[in-house]
This record gives structure tokens, C-alpha cells and sequence, in this order.
């Protein structure tokens, strides 16, 4: 019987691409769970969070021979925990200004540094589906890239939004073989992290 390896990390919407950093580690497939319930941490009509998040839970299997991962990259800002937090025994609060403002002055540059890097064909660039406001300054700031979105059908998952994108492509063969493949999240911390993936069919 082989032992099994578990770890919890907590760090929101960049928590699934932090979980395949982590899985990239090991020589096993890994199986990634993401999980959030963020609807028992707001208050009723607070309509800062009530309107925009989602409570999700997704499964993803990790293999590397199925997902190749080639560069990874990931930031922080200092000192901004308190615009998007949920301390102990209090409700979820989020100052959606400097939230979205972190995604344009700091999430898009980088992405575009990455991108000017890497120098390679991109397929397709799944980005954390924050809201329809965020996904459509990402659309308009990287418009020859494919970018899947559901923001509208299911809000924003939190650490679901990514993995539930790659499903629905993966299950619909959206996605071709030996694709290079972008993943972008942000958000608690406020972090974020830029993923670049190769798909082996």
C-alpha cells in the first residue's frame, strides 16, 4: 500500500495553480480538490461580495504526462491583505477598487512581461474569472489570445474558476494537442501567478 501524501493550502482564487506548483513536485499524479464556501462569511445584501462569488468545489487530476509545465511565476503585493480578507468570527470584506486595481497595475503588466519572455505561440489563457468587469479589461488588454469565460453563467468559483474552464474545453476537445496553454490567478493576498502549461493529449 502506498503512502498517500495530503496538503491543505489556503489562498484563495490563486489556489489552484499554486496546488499544480506544489503537484509539479512529485513523481505520482496528483489529485487537486478545490473547495470554497465563501456564502457562510457574508453578511446578507452585502453587495460588495453577495453579487459576485459562488461557493464551488472541483476535482482535477494532475498528470505530467498529460500537462507538461514549463514556467511558472508568481507575486504579492505588500501590505494589501485587508482588501480582500475574512478574519475569525467575522464576514468576508472586500474593497473591490483596489482589487481591481492590483489586476490592471500589477497582474496584466507582469503578464505581459511573461509573455514578451516566453516568446511562444499561446493557445489559449484561462485567467481567474474575478468578475465580468475584470475578465472583460483582461479580454480587451490580450485580444489575439483565445480566452475561455464563464463569469457570467456561474460568477466568480474563486479556486474552482480555472480548473472548471479546462473541463469544459478538455471534455468538449477545445483543446489541442501539444497546445501552450496560459494560466493566470489573483486575488487574496493580494497575489497572483502566471502558469505556462504545454497539453500532451
Amino acid at each position: 500500500e502506498k503512502d498517500v501524501n495530503i496538503i491543505d493550502i489556503n489562498s484563495g482564487c490563486t489556489g489552484f495553480v499554486d496546488a499544480l506548483e506544489i503537484a509539479n513536485g512529485f513523481k505520482e499524479k496528483t489529485l487537486i480538490v478545490c473547495s470554497e464556501n465563501y456564502s457562510k462569511h457574508m453578511k446578507k445584501f452585502n453587495r460588495s461580495v453577495s453579487t459576485l462569488f459562488s461557493d464551488a468545489a472541483s476535482v482535477f487530476v494532475y498528470d505530467k504526462k498529460v500537462f507538461q509545465i514549463k514556467k511558472y511565476i508568481s507575486g504579492i503585493k505588500k501590505d494589501s491583505y485587508n482588501d480582500l480578507f475574512c478574519n475569525m468570527n467575522s464576514s468576508l470584506e472586500m474593497k473591490g477598487a483596489n482589487v481591481y486595481n492590483f489586476t490592471t497595475s500589477e497582474v496584466i503588466p507582469a503578464l505581459k512581461i511573461f509573455l514578451k519572455k516566453i516568446n511562444l505561440n499561446i493557445s489559449k489563457l484561462y485567467i481567474h474569472q474575478a468578475s465580468n468587469l475584470v475578465v472583460t479589461h483582461f479580454s480587451n488588454s490580450f485580444s489575439s489570445i483565445e480566452m475561455p469565460t464563464n463569469i457570467k453563467k456561474i460568477g466568480n468559483t474563486v479556486s474552482s474558476t480555472i480548473p472548471i474552464l479546462l473541463h469544459n474545453d478538455l471534455k468538449n476537445n477545445k483543446i489541442k494537442k501539444n497546445s501552450n496553454l496560459l494560466l493566470c490567478s489573483f486575488g487574496v493576498g493580494l497575489g497572483f501567478n502566471i502558469m505556462l502549461i504545454k497539453y500532451n493529449g
